[in-house]
């Protein structure tokens, strides 16, 4: 299981790859915020309620569009 997540000034989202399928949550869609930049934990929660998993099942997590330094 692939956690990704795109994090940064203008959007933010996560995405999830379980073997040969694909997910996309952009967090803007759930906290209806325009151009949401806030870390995509809501998007990263629904994921997790949506597939039935726990943290400790993610295998790699991808970061995009992540500054260095930058606060989570």
């Amino acid at each position: 299981i692939i956690l990704g997540i795109h994090y940064d000034e203008h959007d933010s989202g996560a995405a999830i790859i379980i073997d040969e399928s694909t997910a996309v949550v952009n967090k803007e869609r759930i906290s209806l915020i325009k151009e949401d930049d806030i870390f995509p934990n809501l998007s990263i929660a629904e994921f997790l309620s949506i597939v039935n998993i726990k943290e400790k099942d993610i295998d790699k997590i991808a970061l995009s569009g992540y500054e260095i330094g930058k606060k989570i």
